[in-house]
């Protein structure tokens, strides 16, 4: 049995039998200790949400942009058992927020199930024109950046594009 107490404030004490159960935990714990008031009343990750925030990540990782390519997922979700690939769901919520990115890559446009991507509280300066191949993208968030510029067109679907504090 893994025993595991949080030091953040939100106070949590989880107990887990088995290793499978460690990362669950670590992911519920960095969701609720998220200073993040969009994602802090979480407590279990929902499918198709990605959670990188408040990681000093530069870049955003390669392999986020194949998360939803069907083949790499037959090959690693398959192979491990538990779930099935076709019972996976397309990365639909992004978050990236909180960190050092500087640039965001055309290879976005691959991320085409997004519907929010939160983006604040990094150092963009501009986005890739491909953004508006994001169709079902609705919420944007932007804000705390360093934006000079936007593209020219935006996603169709937008609702919803926070800009303040560049």
């Amino acid at each position: 049995v893994v025993s595991t107490q949080s030091t953040g404030s939100s106070g949590i004490n989880a107990e887990y039998g088995g290793e499978q159960h460690v990362a669950e935990y670590e992911s519920i714990l960095n969701l609720t200790q998220s200073p993040d008031p969009i994602r802090s009343d979480l407590l279990i990750p929902e499918p198709g949400t990605l959670n990188l925030q408040n990681r000093e990540m530069t870049v955003i990782p390669e392999d986020v942009y194949k998360l939803n390519d069907p083949e790499l997922l037959k090959r690693v979700v398959g192979e491990s058992g538990d779930l099935k690939w076709w019972e996976t769901e397309p990365i639909a919520k992004l978050y990236l927020c909180s960190n050092k990115i500087s640039t965001i890559t055309v290879a976005i446009a691959g991320l085409s199930s997004l519907t929010l991507l939160d983006l604040r509280d990094n150092s963009i300066e501009s986005l890739p024109d491909e953004m508006c191949k994001l169709e079902v993208l609705l919420r944007l968030e932007l804000s705390h950046n360093k934006l000079k510029t936007l593209p020219g067109v935006m996603p169709p679907a937008l609702q919803h594009l926070s800009l303040n504090n560049n």
